[in-house]
């Protein structure tokens, strides 16, 4: 199915990028570019901890700046992927197999619209997760979940920016002494704890929307 608002959305994007771009070479030159570039390439692997990397003497980018370079980063792999998912039936078995699920999923999504709206929830707080799930899976699993390549695109990229908030916000509060707290491995673990706690209580919500129409329909042929 073509999604030219997919393309046009993503253009948009990558002016403002461009934007931006040409913005830091005013303010440091092609130098400061390719710290920019590097940190959104690290943000694939490390995730939104690379706002923490503020905390760090000689630092050319503030908490906040390095929040919006993850974001953008996910952004755009978010939106780049969902373009090639346009495509996955060329992928032979496998592209036919992912399109025929992803069919499924849409007429599941027709027939229970309140399921829609909980699996929106439930990809923006699994992108959430702070152990790198983030755009690549966040868009294939929404695809899988009966998404259109926009709609899933923008899911990811609400996930991606509110967690990038939350987590300047944190970085900003704690301030450099926050660095030993950073290092304790149970905060990683409470945190993922909490939010699977979440994505646990969407899934049970949505297993209940599923049965009540199926437990309906029984009780009318019953009766």
């Amino acid at each position: 199915m073509r999604e030219p608002l997919l393309a046009w959305t993503w253009g948009a994007l990558a002016l403002a990028s461009l934007a931006y771009a040409l913005a830091l070479v005013a303010r440091g030159g092609w130098p400061l570019v390719a710290e920019a570039g590097a940190v959104a390439i690290a943000s694939q692997p490390f995730g939104k901890f690379v706002v923490f990397a503020a905390w760090h003497e000689n630092a050319p980018f503030g908490v906040w700046e390095l929040g919006l370079l993850s974001a953008l980063a996910d952004v755009h792999v978010a939106f780049g992927l969902a373009l090639l998912l346009g495509h996955a039936r060329r992928a032979g078995r496998i592209g036919r197999w992912f399109d025929a699920r992803c069919a499924r999923a849409r007429r599941m999504l027709t027939e229970y619209p309140g399921v829609r709206r909980l699996a929106f929830t439930g990809i923006v707080v699994f992108i959430a997760l702070p152990f790198g799930t983030g755009p690549l899976v966040g868009t294939c699993v929404a695809r899988l979940l009966g998404f259109s390549r926009l709609r899933g695109a923008v899911a990811v990229s609400v996930g991606t920016t509110v967690t990038s908030a939350l987590f300047c916000g944190v970085a900003a509060a704690l301030g450099a002494e926050g660095e030993a707290l950073l290092k304790n491995p149970w905060l990683a673990l409470g945190v993922s704890a909490a939010l699977g706690a979440v994505l646990f209580a969407l899934w049970l919500a949505a297993r209940r929307a599923l049965r009540s129409p199926a437990r309906a329909s029984r009780d009318a042929r019953t009766r």
